[in-house]
């Protein structure tokens, strides 16, 4: 079997793809959990009633579904890097392995488009309890570390 290199690119195209797919439907999923719960838990006379229980159910929701789709979004980069290696450097085989790192997938996980999404969420779940200044130091303590790291 001969090596192409344009099938070779192909495979790693759709695979980013599925990562993309992927990264969106546990954007989808979470917000129709989260609405979920709150529809059936809050009252129409009291948007702010509303026990721990339910308060950490919600949490946990966003917290798994960020945690998925910062993996996915971590995968569709490294992935992306794996195109543009290929895309440059002549190949012989079709390899598809991707070296794995922690800290990048920290830093896919404060990034823009996690924090912005999930944010939101969380400090909503925080207000709703009465504790929304820690949610809000948190919040600006990421920010803060986002900035910083891009002024460096």
């Amino acid at each position: 079997m001969e090596y192409d290199q344009v099938k070779h690119l192909e495979f790693i195209q759709n695979i980013i793809k599925r990562m993309a797919d992927n990264s969106l439907s546990m954007k989808k999923f979470c917000i129709a959990i989260f609405s979920a719960i709150m529809v059936l838990y809050l009252k129409e006379d009291n948007l702010c009633d509303i026990s721990y229980s339910i308060s950490y159910l919600l949490s946990f929701n966003v917290i798994m579904f960020m945690l998925l789709d910062t993996y996915y979004l971590y995968l569709e980069k490294l992935f992306r890097n794996l195109y543009d290696t290929v895309n440059k450097v002549e190949c012989s085989n079709y390899c598809l392995k991707v070296q794995t790192n922690i800290c990048e997938y920290i830093k896919q996980l404060f990034s823009i488009s996690i924090v912005l999404f999930y944010g939101p969420m969380f400090l909503y779940v925080a207000w709703i309890k009465g504790i929304f200044l820690k949610g809000l130091v948190l919040f600006i303590f990421i920010l803060i570390i986002k900035l910083w790291r891009k002024w460096q």
